[in-house]
């Protein structure tokens, strides 16, 4: 397995595991500085970012299910401390 293919897996596996993580945990995982790196395995992998909270949230497409207009509905992981966020995705 290549070296990209072993780093795009890791990713696949956090965002499987915990369903919304943030780019600090993608960093995390790839022990990475680079914000670049990381967008271009999601590019790569396919995503969804958060509404609200200026994009902070990340999940795969098919993590949410949405309603007839579009809204995100989803439940959040009980560890996931959101505060005030809207529950809603947008592609």
């Amino acid at each position: 397995m290549t070296f990209k293919l072993k780093r795009k897996k890791k990713i696949e596996k956090l965002l499987n595991k915990n369903m919304v993580v943030t780019i600090e945990d993608l960093k995390n995982t790839l022990n990475t500085d680079f914000s670049k790196t990381i967008f271009r395995y999601l590019k790569e992998i396919g995503y969804l970012t958060s509404y609200n909270n200026a994009g902070r949230f990340y999940t795969l497409p098919h993590t949410p299910k949405f309603d007839e207009y579009g809204h995100g509905i989803m439940k959040w992981p009980p560890s996931l401390n959101l505060g005030h966020l809207n529950r809603q995705y947008v592609p």
